[in-house]
């Protein structure tokens, strides 16, 4: 029972950002920027959610899609700008890159997430207000800096 416990927490993880990306979707949350469509915001939501499935052990790949979704999706103006649907996963698997990377993923994950937060800055809105800047870098740095600390403590 004690093996399975980390993949019990992270299925809760993934069920709780599922639940309340949805929720802050359709209620709607005030949380919800921007404008975009409901059903298109749902099914990034899911995607995510389901590709943080693999966020121990497939790290880049839970990364990739979750940056890619947002960055592709929302600037292209089809879907809601999330706190709990898309920057909280952000966070997640920043974190998890950084702490379960093999080799050249961390920094691989580190380019992508630079450009993704970047482009998101100049190209959103809604992210260029310079207090969501400094939230928003200083969120991400941290969770991948926490990740990296832990993953040179663990080796």
């Amino acid at each position: 029972m004690e093996r399975h416990r980390p993949r019990i927490v992270d299925l809760m993880i993934v069920l709780a950002v599922l639940l309340v990306g949805l929720m802050e979707i359709w209620v709607p949350f005030a949380s919800r920027a921007g404008g975009g469509n409901l059903w298109l915001s749902s099914a990034q939501v899911l995607i995510v959610a389901a590709a943080m499935v693999v966020r121990r052990t497939r790290p880049l790949i839970a990364a990739g899609v979750t940056f890619v979704l947002f960055s592709g999706l929302h600037i292209a103006g089809v879907t809601f700008l999330l706190f709990y649907g898309q920057f909280v996963p952000m966070v997640l698997t920043t974190f998890a890159v950084a702490r379960h990377g093999k080799y050249r993923e961390p920094y691989i994950g580190a380019a992508l997430i630079i450009g993704t937060m970047l482009l998101g800055d100049l190209l959103v809105p809604e992210l260029q207000d310079p207090d969501e800047i400094v939230f928003h870098w200083s969120a991400l740095f941290g969770a991948y800096a926490l990740g990296t600390w832990q993953r040179v403590m663990a080796n």
